[in-house]
């Protein structure tokens, strides 16, 4: 199972133009291949991986390399023997562009869920429509009306700069507060992932973030990655609800697992939670044991996104440096 995915940091998700052209052109595209980055649950040292890659890192590479680009990702589960992999090439401006390369080796454990039969929790119609009218405002602010939005909360819940969809998160606060403990009950004991992906939304409109952050510790290991990123996002938005160090060690844990899993969103979302906590309660550090250290020295030494292997180096340091040996092997 292998994925390949273009876009650009500028413009998420966008086709890079230059890569669409037909595979039998010899221009040169317009920017610099500048690394590689292995992520995610391999065991084997880089060179394994790499060994045939086509193309030289440090030159902008022909348009017929990156089409052999796109043919070695499709092969590399093959090739590689592994269970998976998914293959980004990421714009980074303004010339270059390095291609990350997510790596699962065995097929992901599966969580039991047990409900009695006709019990299934579930959502409320209601919650579940206004969360939806939520999601196609934003759709139409950002990309319709190209309005650049940021976020504002008040009284534990998500508000927006724009007045508009301001008012819709207040009409999700007061749908969701007296039934925050169903949709809790449904993110923890669903077995359908699509309504603990909307739970995992909704508590951003609990008004009680400190109700949910007990909860976290669980979903931070979800079978869903959108389960498991919304999660992570509440934890950065509202960290500073957080009063009880113990639920934010338990918390801290999860989110270490979390930066372990083969996923770039995990690991990203991850990191981001954990300078977070870490800020909120610094006697946390002593949590923070020597093998995520090592993958924290990984993930600095192979990023060369500010928001990725930067957060990393932050990291370290706020742990009092660590002896980072330069090995890049991806396991």
């Amino acid at each position: 199972m292998t994925r390949f995915f273009i876009y650009a940091l500028v413009l998420p998700f966008a086709l890079l133009p230059l890569c669409a052209r037909a595979a039998t052109s010899q221009e040169r595209v317009a920017y610099v291949l500048e690394n590689i980055e292995l992520t995610g649950s391999c065991q084997r040292p880089r060179s394994y991986y790499l060994d045939d890659f086509p193309v030289v890192l440090g030159a902008a590479p022909l348009k017929s390399e990156l089409a052999q680009v796109r043919g070695w990702c499709t092969n590399f589960v093959k090739s590689k023997k592994v269970y998976s992999a998914e293959c980004n090439m990421l714009h980074r401006p303004p010339n270059t562009a390095y291609l990350t390369v997510n790596i699962r080796e065995m097929p992901p454990v599966k969580t039991a869920r047990e409900t009695k039969k006709n019990a299934t929790p579930r959502l409320a119609k209601d919650l579940v429509k206004l969360l939806s009218q939520w999601e196609s405002l934003l759709d139409q602010k950002l990309i319709q009306d190209g309005i650049t939005l940021s976020d504002e909360v008040r009284d534990g819940i998500l508000g927006s700069s724009d007045p508009e969809v301001d008012a819709l998160a207040h009409r999700l606060g007061v749908a969701v507060q007296p039934r925050l403990k169903n949709v809790l009950t449904v993110l923890n004991g669903s077995p359908i992932e699509s309504d603990r992906i909307a739970a995992s939304q909704l508590i951003n409109w609990s008004g009680n973030p400190a109700a949910v952050f007990p909860a976290l510790p669980a979903v931070l290991t979800d079978d869903s990655v959108y389960v498991r990123n919304n999660a992570s996002r509440f934890i950065v938005v509202f960290v500073d609800e957080l009063r009880d160090i113990d639920t934010a060690k338990l918390i801290l844990s999860g989110m270490i697992t979390q930066l372990k899993l083969p996923f770039m969103t995990d690991r990203n979302k991850a990191l981001g939670g954990i300078r977070g906590l870490l800020g909120k309660f610094p006697a946390l550090t002593s949590s923070i044991d020597a093998e995520t250290k090592s993958h924290l020295c990984r993930i600095a030494s192979t990023s060369v996104l500010d928001n990725v292997g930067g957060v990393a180096k932050q990291l370290l340091d706020v742990l009092g440096g660590a002896n980072c040996a330069e090995n890049i092997s991806c396991k």
